[in-house]
């Protein structure tokens, strides 16, 4: 092969691969690592908790969700939200191979995609 030839020839492996990768990936709105909802028993946020526990918490130590929520109410709806992200944690464990049960922190704030931009991979690491 001459020069010219190899180098059409690396970029049709190159794009040919890059398209092979892309369908791998699904971009659609089931997505849900793309595609985040906040929803009442999707997420827990422990932003307006106990502030003791909160610091605990976010510096890497193990605490008791009832030391987060002291209140009652609070505290029962969180061992339910908590019971549902488990769930879909091991899931996405289980089926995709995702390591999802990372505690967030911080705002990320991302322009949407225009209708014919593909949804870039994941920029931050979020409950699913």
């Amino acid at each position: 092969m001459d020069g010219n030839a190899r180098r059409t020839f690396e970029e049709t492996v190159i794009s040919q691969a890059q398209g092979w990768a892309d369908e791998l990936i699904e971009f659609g709105p089931r997505n849900t690592l793309l595609h985040f909802k906040d929803t009442k028993n999707g997420s827990l946020d422990p932003t307006f908790t106990a502030a003791e526990a909160q610091h605990a918490l976010l510096t890497g130590r193990k605490v008791r969700l009832a030391a987060l929520f002291p209140d009652p109410p609070e505290h029962k709806a969180a061992c339910l939200r908590a019971r549902t992200l488990r769930r879909r944690i091991v899931e996405l464990d289980e089926e995709q191979g995702v390591e999802a049960g990372r505690l967030g922190c911080g705002l990320l704030c991302v322009d949407p995609p225009t209708a014919t931009q593909r949804t870039p991979g994941p920029a931050a690491e979020r409950e699913p």
